[in-house]
């Protein structure tokens, strides 16, 4: 348990303070226009799967670097983009400092924290 503790802590620690960081509550992004609403349901989705499944969790998580991930799961250290509403383009320009993967489903994120 402390070693998790201290790997979501090193996670954390690679997000700008600029903006509030709350673990476990769910953010919107309304800045969507296009197909925003089905973006913001996946990723509601796939937040209230996580959180059930204990997975420690941040919803526009802001990197110190740039670039601000859909959600941010703490351990394993891994961002997840919704795609809904991005093109693959788009996705593959991102540069965070962890693993990332874009999901369509929420099948995909089940997946690959089995």
């Amino acid at each position: 348990m402390i070693e998790r503790q201290a790997l979501e802590n090193r996670v954390v620690r690679l997000l700008t303070r600029k903006y509030r960081i709350d673990i476990n509550k769910f953010k919107t992004n309304i800045s969507y226009e296009k197909d925003g609403c089905k973006h913001e349901k996946l990723k509601k989705r796939i937040f209230n799967w996580l959180i059930k499944n204990d997975f420690n969790v941040i919803c526009e998580a802001t990197f110190k670097n740039g670039g601000r991930a859909d959600l941010l799961v703490l351990f394993p250290a891994l961002a997840i983009e919704v795609l809904v509403s991005e093109t693959e383009e788009r996705f593959n320009s991102k540069n965070y400092p962890v693993e990332t993967i874009g999901v369509k489903k929420l099948k995909e994120v089940k997946e690959k924290l089995k």
